[in-house]
């Protein structure tokens, strides 16, 4: 991030211009609380993560499964936000001027999925994605053409994934926000 923050920093000429570096959020947290365990299993497998054993003689408890993974949600929020303001920090002390900023996105923990005021697009207990239907459709449609025939059917985590694709992504009023935190770090 450093490299790239630093190329692109060099290219801006304009005294007050200046590259946002939008910090990450929490896609799981504390605060998530699934409706039931399918919503887990499911966000697992649309990231390729088998939750479901290849043996009926084989049970995985994904209640056991789902603290490690809030954990590592977690540890990735916190460590990439270190992580990006060090390398605007450090791009701003070798152009010896402050180009970058790093905006704070502002979520807590209470905003992630299935969290008590969550601003991501979630997976519903239906297990599908629960943006808006026009953009949901749209993206089936393109999904289908990408993947949705016979000789993709090896694929069909793709199609799966495509077509979740705004699931952990903010959503219209998680959008709101990081315009709102944007616009404030570069004075806008």
């Amino acid at each position: 991030m450093t490299a790239l923050l630093g190329e692109l920093c060099s290219h801006l000429v304009k005294p007050a211009a200046r590259a946002a570096l939008v910090g990450y959020y929490p896609i799981l947290s504390s605060a998530s609380d699934f409706e039931n365990e399918r919503q887990p299993r499911k966000l697992m497998e649309m990231h390729r993560v088998p939750s479901t054993p290849p043996s009926s003689a084989i049970s995985v408890d994904i209640a056991r499964l789902v603290p490690g993974m809030v954990s590592n949600c977690l540890a990735f929020w916190h460590s990439s936000t270190e992580s990006l303001k060090g390398a605007v920090g450090a791009v701003n002390r070798d152009l010896g001027r402050e180009v970058c900023v790093y905006v704070d996105t502002g979520f807590t923990e209470a905003n992630a999925l299935w969290g008590p005021d969550c601003l991501l697009w979630e997976l519903s207990p239906q297990l599908e994605a629960e943006d808006e239907a026009d953009v949901k459709e749209l993206r089936r449609r393109a999904c289908d053409a990408l993947y949705g025939d016979l000789v993709h059917l090896p694929e069909w985590g793709n199609w799966l994934l495509c077509c979740r694709a705004s699931v952990g992504h903010p959503n219209i009023r998680g959008a709101a926000r990081l315009a709102s935190a944007i616009r404030q770090a570069v004075s806008i």
